[in-house]
């Protein structure tokens, strides 16, 4: 009888410990999933914004005015044609 009870005792207590382990992993994974939807979040922001500045920065106008100032660009003055035909 004093086995049987051991037994059952040990039993139950190794059931409300995988009990136990399991409710943590669960908790981990919710904590884990709440992560990544709030990164989600923010990366669905971000990519957003970078859409709204690539449509920005590809404008004509905009590609025009920082080739002038930030790469010292300017129009061709003179044009010279060279005929590629022998005489």
């Amino acid at each position: 009888m004093k086995r049987f009870l051991y037994f059952f005792i040990i039993t139950g207590v190794i059931v409300y410990l995988s009990l136990i382990w399991e409710a943590v992993e669960v908790l981990n994974f919710g904590y884990k999933l709440r992560k990544l939807r709030k990164e989600i979040k923010f990366l669905k922001k971000e990519n957003a914004l970078l859409k709204c500045e690539y449509i920005e920065i590809t404008k004509p106008d905009v590609v025009e005015n920082i080739a002038f100032k930030y790469l010292d660009m300017v129009y061709p003055r003179d044009r010279i044609y060279l005929s590629l035909k022998k005489w």
